[in-house]
This record gives structure tokens, sequence and C-alpha cells, in this order.
């Protein structure tokens, strides 16, 4: 049977719809089908529709003047699907149960990453969730847009991001010679916050029954391993699998955090980094922030991009592995130290 959501395929390339044409892609089809929305319904579900997420908690929704394909076609394919066949005539109370727009919207996200790591055998789930989250989300939770460089995308191997784009979950964006990436809708925002939470609460509870499991199969020693291992999955969360640029190159671990214009001063040796040819070609900006790791000798052992475009991120880091500090002493003792450091690109 055919419904609205057969009106726009994966690949193609479609404008954003107005009211009056997405409340046609949703009527249309669906009274070809032998359906008809109950009046003012086909009216209520185009305008949830139309709804932009709030920006921050103190910032209310508001309602868009135009309706995005994509997120139509989701919507609608998920509605059709789970509505009761034998539904002729649709009330606001089937819309209310079946068509629930944030509902479909991490229903399609999640089906999006699991075909991606399902074709990708050695990318693994959560680095994926962590590039959605931390690379295509601003602070401000708007969409933020990342740069496709010669193998990688802030960090995801560019296969995996255009298995992404073809299933419409991220789109591209031409800019002079460069190829841009976000998200193909705000409403995708929320939706990844939010199944990314619940993937993440998931995984801790499934650790933390492990650990009690263990208590009284192994007792102690097996508690004492599952802890740690909750521990290296917890960090990994949040530093290990980010995708960001920079790699661990030491087993030094850092004891504190020292501030930025502390460090500076003890600063001996500074390598600047390179301006990539492409990045001037294209004209790009940025003031990319590192996390960086200082050994007890003072050298760094390990460099992490928290920001930026690729390619401005990677040279950002190759120059800062050449830099040289006096050691950081606590009570006359050399400690390795993190620090971090902010480095300005502009033509």
């Amino acid at each position: 049977m055919a419904t609205s959501h057969d009106a726009v395929s994966p690949s193609s390339s479609v404008r954003r719809l107005s009211s009056a044409q997405a409340l046609d892609a949703v009527v249309g089809p669906s009274e070809a089908s032998g359906r008809r929305f109950a009046p003012g319904v086909a009216e209520a579900f185009v305008k949830a529709l139309r709804e932009q997420p709030a920006t921050s908690s103190a910032a209310p929704s508001y309602e868009g003047e135009d309706v995005e394909p994509v997120q139509l076609q989701i919507v609608c394919r998920t509605f059709f699907d789970r509505l009761p066949s034998e539904v002729t005539e649709i009330s606001a109370e089937h819309v209310a149960r079946y068509a629930d727009v944030q509902q479909a919207l991490v229903g399609f996200y999640e089906q999006a990453i699991a075909a991606a790591i399902k074709r990708h055998a050695g990318v693994r789930e959560r680095r994926v969730r962590l590039w959605f989250e931390r690379q295509l989300i601003t602070p401000a939770r708007t969409r933020g847009i990342v740069f496709q460089g010669e193998r990688t995308t802030a960090g995801l191997p560019n296969q995996v991001v255009r298995d992404l784009e073809e299933r419409r979950v991220v789109r591209s964006e031409p800019r002079g010679p460069a190829l841009w990436y976000e998200l193909t809708h705000d409403r995708l925002i929320d939706a990844v916050l939010g199944s990314n939470r619940v993937w993440y609460a998931r995984g801790s509870r499934l650790i933390a029954r492990r650990a009690a499991a263990a208590v009284g199969a192994v007792g102690l020693l097996a508690t004492v391993l599952l802890v740690v291992s909750w521990w290296s999955w917890n960090r990994s969360w949040r530093e290990l699998e980010s995708g960001l640029p920079g790699n661990r190159i030491s087993s030094d671990q850092p004891q504190l955090h020292v501030a930025a214009e502390e460090m500076q001063r003890l600063l001996v040796h500074r390598v600047d980094p390179d301006y990539p040819l492409e990045a001037r070609q294209a004209n790009l900006q940025a003031v990319i922030v590192l996390d960086v790791v200082i050994g007890q000798d003072g050298a760094v052992t390990d460099v992490h991009a928290l920001n930026g475009p690729e390619i401005l991120a990677r040279a950002a880091s190759d120059s800062l592995r050449w830099w040289k500090f006096n050691p950081y002493r606590v009570n006359g003792h050399a400690v390795a130290v993190e620090t971090t450091v902010a480095v300005e690109f502009k033509p």
C-alpha cells in the first residue's frame, strides 16, 4: 500500500516544503490508500512537523515556516507502519498514539547508526554516537558543521559519513573546494542527545548488573575487575572513542590539571603550526583548543584536539607534539600534568 512515506527517496535532492505542500504530501497518498483524516487532524499533524526545538532550557520551542521533506518522510513512514490496518478514518487520538515525531526521529537515527557499524566492522557504535553529539551539535544545542578531510570528517572515516548521508541523517554542502557536513534537521538534535543518553545509561546498567552478579559468583576480585572495566568504559566514552584527532602515545598519566596561563610560563620551546594550503584556499579560520598532557620531563606525551575542522586540528596537534616545557613540580617533584592550549589559524 502506497503512503506518504514513499514520496521521498533516500537519494533524492528535495527542497523544504511549505505547509500546503506538506499537507498535500500527507493527505493525498493517505486518501489514495482508502484512509482519510478527520477534520483538522492533518493540519495539526503538519503543525507538529513545523515545530522547531528550543536551543536552551530557558527558550521555548517555536513553529517554523516550512517542513523538512526527510523529516516528513520519516514520521509518516513510522506513523502508517504503526497505524492499525483496519483504521479508515485517522483521528487526533491515532496521531497522538502513533505519530510521535521525536520517537520517529530517534528510531531513524538509531537505524542509521546500526546500518553504518554493520557495514564498517572496525567502527564502534559509541564512536559514531559521540561524533554526532560532539561534532554536529554545538554547546548551544544548535547544528554544528564539520569539514571533510582527505580520509576522515572530524575524526570519522569518510566512507562512514557518506553512508550516513545516504541514509539522510546528515547532509553535505560544498563551499568552494571544500565539503562540509551537518545534521539534516534541527529536530535531530534532541533525538541524538536523547538516544545517546539512553544508550549510555543502558551500558552503565549492564556493567552494574554484571558487577552485582560477580559478587555471588566469583567474589570480591571479580567485582574489582568489573569496576575497573566500568571505569575504562566510562573513560573511553569521554575520550578514547570521541573520534577527534590525536592519539595516546604514552602511559604517563597526568596527576593534575594546570591552568593554561601557568603552563605557558614554563614553555621553553614552541613550534608554530603549518597553515595547510587546502585550509588557506578554503579560507578556514578557527581557534583550535587542545587538551595536552605533559610528562615529568616536560615533553608533550599526548595531544587531543577538542574542536575545529579536522585539517586544522591535525596541524595544531602535529605542532604541539614538538613543544617543550620545564617540568611542573609539586613539593619539589616533577609530575605529569594536563593543560589546555589554544592555537589560532587565520589567513
